[in-house]
């Protein structure tokens, strides 16, 4: 999916209000501090975390593991009629965790991101 910045915004392929070629348009290739996702449709973007953003997600894995299940299994709702309409919480922190599998990891982080996705496999 692509990732453009226009406006101060971040938008996909499919939002972006503009050409790609527009001047004010920017592809990012570049790191992000943690996942981005586009401003209109909430669909995840394609991007590459830094080590600060790689810490975030691990602890938006740890705090899902330490909430009750049926915590985090609430409905997310602040998205509505977007990509994650109607998503668990817990699914939009999957997508993150499945990113972080490209990612060279600790063993530790390894078992961590591993335990997550085992225990929140539907």
């Amino acid at each position: 999916m692509g990732h453009y910045h226009y406006e101060c915004d971040e938008y996909c392929d499919d939002c972006l209000p503009v050409d790609p070629n527009h001047e004010n348009v920017d592809y990012d290739y570049g790191e992000q501090d943690c996942p981005a996702n586009c401003c209109v449709c909430h669909r995840p973007l394609g991007y590459s975390l830094t080590t600060d953003g790689v810490e975030y997600v691990l602890e938006a894995i740890q705090e899902s593991l330490d909430r009750p299940a049926e915590e985090r299994n609430k409905i997310h709702k602040c998205y509505d009629g977007t990509w994650y309409e109607g998503s668990r919480h817990v699914e939009i922190v999957r997508d993150w965790a499945k990113d972080l599998k490209w990612y060279f990891l600790t063993d530790e982080q390894e078992e961590l991101v591993d335990k997550f996705l085992e225990e929140t496999e539907e």
